[in-house]
């Protein structure tokens, strides 16, 4: 989320933008949760009575606190020519604020809709906005057809070029609240009066490529062995080779599988924990027990000796994996479930590890490793 002028104010005022038929069910349950004596939540139906709904819409905007916009696949209603011609009116710079949007402005096509446009004069008047993304194969409301999918993916795409990207991906509707509340905003204490759970944990710090920061990534062969080198190496065009550690690469031969694990653990400034599908059910094939039962299993050494460090742990969710609740962990792994998580999908990979990188704060360029002789 770009930066904004953050304001503390007596009363919060948020408005969460979402297509009715699509996110009925995840919009009431957060605002539901959002709501409080001083926090009031408005939707678009609460401004539907009558006419002028894009412009009661843009007032309500204009003075509220924060826009939660949640991007699936359906458009919604269309906003009439008339109300696009209101806006161009009282927003004469509005083509120029806005570029993405001039096509739009000067033709009228594509038509956009109030949910949209909902996003766009959040960022016309400089207001903090959230974008939410539901996971690929989540269950929405209702089915949508596939014109109004390629819509929406054009209206990330304006989003996008105009500094803004999705910064959520949920699972379930009790997941879209969870993600709301671990926000920057919320985090930062922007928001005193959302008063996040208390054992949220922390933003993690960003680090710069510059200084030759150390990320672990962490996996399960069984569950995400391919995925794993292929973030292997985005990383490794950001960092020197020497400063992405993954055991498939990584161990000298002959040395202690697990004294080098922790070693590295040791030196790391970032740990990344690959969680696939199969990453809690994966069992042993010799004793048929989990792998995450047995406290000598790497990836539970790799991952309890991270959390013992107190540096950044980010599980790294995986083709739609879902975030392991404590329930299903150790005792000793059970703080990785408070942990805020990114997300990786195959069908929008690139783009993804991309996002995840630039979260990090990892900036720098590959330099060119030195031979050993």
């Amino acid at each position: 989320m770009p930066p904004h002028s953050w304001r503390r104010m007596a009363h919060i005022q948020l408005f969460i933008s979402a297509v009715t038929a699509e996110f009925r069910s995840y919009r009431d349950s957060l605002r539901n949760h959002l709501t409080q004596p001083d926090v009031s939540v408005a939707v678009q139906e609460d401004f539907l009575a009558g006419t002028k709904t894009l412009q009661k819409l843009d007032h309500y905007i204009k003075h509220c606190t924060a826009v939660i916009h949640l991007v699936g696949n359906a458009t919604g209603a269309s906003a009439g020519e008339p109300s696009l011609s209101d806006l161009e009116t009282l927003y004469p710079d509005l083509a120029a604020r806005l570029p993405a949007l001039k096509q739009v402005i000067e033709t009228g096509t594509p038509r956009l809709s109030y949910t949209q446009w909902a996003a766009y004069l959040a960022i016309y008047h400089r207001k903090p906005l959230l974008i939410a993304v539901p996971e690929a194969e989540e269950q929405r409301d209702q089915s949508i057809d596939a014109d109004q999918r390629a819509a929406q993916q054009a209206h990330l795409e304006r989003l996008e070029a105009l500094g803004h990207y999705a910064e959520i991906k949920f699972a379930n509707a009790d997941r879209l609240v969870i993600a709301v509340l671990r926000s920057q905003p919320v985090q930062a204490g922007l928001f005193p009066q959302l008063r996040p759970p208390v054992d949220l944990p922390k933003p993690p710090p960003t680090i710069s490529g510059k200084q030759s920061k150390k990320v672990f990534i962490s996996y399960r062969r069984d569950d995400s062995r391919y995925q794993a080198h292929r973030i292997f190496e985005a990383f490794k065009k950001k960092l020197s080779r020497e400063n992405v550690f993954m055991d498939i690469d990584s161990i000298p031969l002959g040395h202690d599988f697990v004294d080098v694990l922790k070693e590295w653990v040791g030196q790391c400034e970032i740990f990344l924990a690959l969680v696939g599908p199969g990453w809690v059910s994966c069992s042993d094939p010799q004793t048929g027990k989990l792998r995450l039962d047995n406290p000598n299993d790497f990836v539970r050494v790799e991952i309890r000796e991270a959390l013992a460090r107190g540096i950044p742990v980010v599980p790294v969710l995986i083709d739609g994996a879902s975030m392991p609740d404590e329930k299903q962990l150790p005792e000793d792994l059970r703080l990785l479930a408070r942990r805020h998580a990114e997300f990786v999908d195959f069908r929008t990979f690139d783009p993804d590890v991309r996002r995840l990188i630039k979260k990090l704060g990892i900036t720098g360029t590959r330099r060119r490793a030195t031979a050993n002789k």
